[in-house]
Protein backbone atom coordinates (compact mmCIF):
# COMPACT_ATOMS: atom_id res chain seq x y z
CA UNK A 1 0.00 0.00 0.00
CA UNK A 2 2.97 2.57 0.83
CA UNK A 3 6.17 1.07 -1.41
CA UNK A 4 4.14 -0.15 -4.41
CA UNK A 5 2.96 3.38 -5.40
CA UNK A 6 6.45 5.18 -4.13
CA UNK A 7 8.43 2.93 -6.59
CA UNK A 8 5.85 3.43 -9.14
CA UNK A 9 5.69 6.85 -8.62
CA UNK A 10 9.69 6.76 -9.06
CA UNK A 11 9.86 4.79 -12.30
CA UNK A 12 6.39 6.15 -14.33
CA UNK A 13 6.56 10.14 -12.71
CA UNK A 14 10.65 11.04 -12.31
CA UNK A 15 12.56 8.67 -14.64
CA UNK A 16 10.04 8.19 -17.44
CA UNK A 17 8.27 11.43 -17.65
CA UNK A 18 11.98 13.34 -17.57
CA UNK A 19 13.82 11.23 -19.54
CA UNK A 20 11.24 11.31 -21.77
CA UNK A 21 10.97 15.58 -21.95
CA UNK A 22 14.91 15.55 -23.48
CA UNK A 23 13.05 14.18 -26.58
CA UNK A 24 9.41 15.25 -26.83
CA UNK A 25 6.85 17.23 -25.82
CA UNK A 26 5.79 17.34 -21.96
CA UNK A 27 2.38 16.45 -22.98
CA UNK A 28 3.39 13.82 -25.36
CA UNK A 29 5.87 12.25 -22.53
CA UNK A 30 2.78 12.93 -19.39
CA UNK A 31 0.73 10.44 -22.14
CA UNK A 32 3.27 7.88 -22.92
CA UNK A 33 3.79 7.41 -18.98
CA UNK A 34 0.01 7.47 -18.09
CA UNK A 35 -0.51 4.53 -21.25
CA UNK A 36 2.02 2.54 -20.11
CA UNK A 37 1.17 2.98 -16.44
CA UNK A 38 -2.30 1.74 -17.27
CA UNK A 39 -0.76 -1.35 -19.32
CA UNK A 40 1.73 -2.54 -16.69
CA UNK A 41 -1.26 -2.85 -14.00
CA UNK A 42 -2.83 -5.66 -16.67
CA UNK A 43 -2.83 -9.01 -15.43
CA UNK A 44 -3.56 -10.63 -18.61
CA UNK A 45 -4.15 -10.12 -22.57
CA UNK A 46 -7.51 -10.50 -22.20
CA UNK A 47 -10.55 -7.87 -23.31
CA UNK A 48 -11.32 -7.11 -20.01
CA UNK A 49 -7.56 -6.30 -18.61
CA UNK A 50 -7.44 -4.22 -21.80
CA UNK A 51 -10.93 -2.24 -20.60
CA UNK A 52 -9.27 -1.72 -17.24
CA UNK A 53 -6.44 -0.03 -18.21
CA UNK A 54 -8.76 2.92 -18.70
CA UNK A 55 -9.26 3.81 -15.07
CA UNK A 56 -5.71 3.22 -14.54
CA UNK A 57 -4.38 5.41 -17.41
CA UNK A 58 -6.83 8.07 -16.27
CA UNK A 59 -5.18 7.57 -12.97
CA UNK A 60 -1.72 8.01 -14.43
CA UNK A 61 -3.13 11.38 -16.17
CA UNK A 62 -4.03 12.44 -12.63
CA UNK A 63 -0.87 11.82 -11.12
CA UNK A 64 1.68 12.91 -14.26
CA UNK A 65 -0.23 16.22 -13.82
CA UNK A 66 0.35 16.77 -10.21
CA UNK A 67 3.89 16.28 -10.87
CA UNK A 68 4.29 18.55 -13.30
CA UNK A 69 2.33 21.17 -11.47
CA UNK A 70 4.46 20.21 -8.70
CA UNK A 71 7.53 21.47 -10.54
CA UNK A 72 8.41 17.98 -10.33
CA UNK A 73 7.71 17.10 -7.10
CA UNK A 74 7.37 13.59 -6.10
CA UNK A 75 4.56 14.75 -4.13
CA UNK A 76 2.38 12.38 -6.25
CA UNK A 77 3.62 9.33 -4.08
CA UNK A 78 1.00 11.13 -1.39
CA UNK A 79 -2.11 11.19 -4.17
CA UNK A 80 -1.27 7.75 -5.26
CA UNK A 81 -1.08 6.54 -1.82
CA UNK A 82 -4.39 8.27 -0.82
CA UNK A 83 -5.63 6.45 -3.83
CA UNK A 84 -4.89 3.05 -2.47
CA UNK A 85 -5.83 3.62 0.81
CA UNK A 86 -9.56 2.57 0.35
CA UNK A 87 -8.43 -0.45 -1.20
CA UNK A 88 -6.02 -1.51 2.11
CA UNK A 89 -8.82 -0.50 4.21
CA UNK A 90 -11.12 -3.62 2.31
CA UNK A 91 -8.51 -5.64 2.35
CA UNK A 92 -7.93 -5.30 6.00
Amino acid sequence: AFIGPIVEEFFFRQFLIDFLDQYIPGWASLTISSALFGVYHMHALTLSELINVLPHMSLGIVLSTVYVLTKRNIMSSAVHIANNLPALALFL
